[in-house]
């Protein structure tokens, strides 16, 4: 339901070495975006990719999925998507669930642009799940 796992490592200093991301949870969502994943698409598959989403907005969205039209792709199905602050601090808001082929406005073709993508949110309730999950206080 939630495309969402918690993986618990066995080392506390990994971070150290390959950085960190904290998680942020919130009733709305109203950000920049950023995600990284491994699109079906793309040459070079599989190939991580990054991408960057501008101004992001849950105003089409339910309490725990926000649509949007960043390039996500089949094959990033659970990747991360998070927020980046001016302090370069990132934070995890959301995994991406699916892709569809649903215009967003009346000018574009069965699978033109701008489709509609969707991601889960970490509501609060979720992060309480990821902590419970990773067994942490």
């Amino acid at each position: 339901m939630y495309d969402m796992a918690v993986i618990k490592l066995a080392s506390t200093t990994i971070g150290n070495t390959v950085g960190w991301f904290g998680m942020m949870s919130s009733s709305t969502f109203n950000s920049n975006l950023n995600a990284i994943g491994y699109p079906g698409d793309k040459p070079n598959y599989p190939k991580q990719y990054y991408y960057y989403c501008p101004s992001v907005s849950d105003s089409w969205a339910s309490d725990s999925v926000t649509r949007n039209t960043c390039d996500f792709m089949p094959g990033q199905s659970g990747s991360g998507n998070y927020y980046k602050n001016s302090a370069n601090e990132r934070y995890i808001r959301g995994v991406t669930s699916y892709h569809t082929c649903t215009c967003l406005n009346s000018g574009c073709s069965r699978c033109g642009a701008p489709y509609a993508n969707y991601f889960q949110q970490l509501t609060s309730t979720r992060f309480t799940d990821a902590k419970s999950w990773a067994r942490i206080p």
